[in-house]
């Protein structure tokens, strides 16, 4: 035995379901239909504020991703001068503990630095 679909006209007559005709699909239409202008623009200016809301959340997190990875990519830049920094301080480091600049130095007729200068005054 196959279902059949619901129909209210056959259900009115047999009475098995007790539905009544005017009871279903006309109600709802003639509430439907009864809005007032009022609520006509209630419900109008509700939809159009959630478009607007839905447009507006979409947009602010637009930016934010976009403000974030512009972040991330300067603190990648950062760390990227950080470490080159580090490496000029070490190559510094390792050419001032081995004496080299010393010896360049005197080698030019430079002094390193480490003499006692004097001030003349008048």
């Amino acid at each position: 035995m196959a279902r059949q679909p619901l129909d209210v006209r056959a259900a009115a007559q047999v009475e098995s379901f007790r539905i009544r005709m005017n009871s279903i699909a006309p109600g709802l239409r003639g509430s439907f239909t009864r809005l007032s202008r009022v609520e006509r623009l209630f419900y109008f200016s509700v939809t159009i504020a959630v478009i607007f809301m839905a447009i507006a959340i979409v947009f602010v997190r637009m930016k934010t991703l976009e403000f974030k990875s512009s972040t991330d990519q300067m603190r990648i830049e950062m760390a990227n001068t950080q470490t080159e920094i580090n490496q000029y301080q070490q190559e510094i480091n390792n050419l001032t503990a081995q004496g080299k600049v010393g010896t360049a130095a005197s080698s030019a007729n430079m002094t390193n630095g480490n003499s006692p200068t004097y001030k003349v005054t008048k």
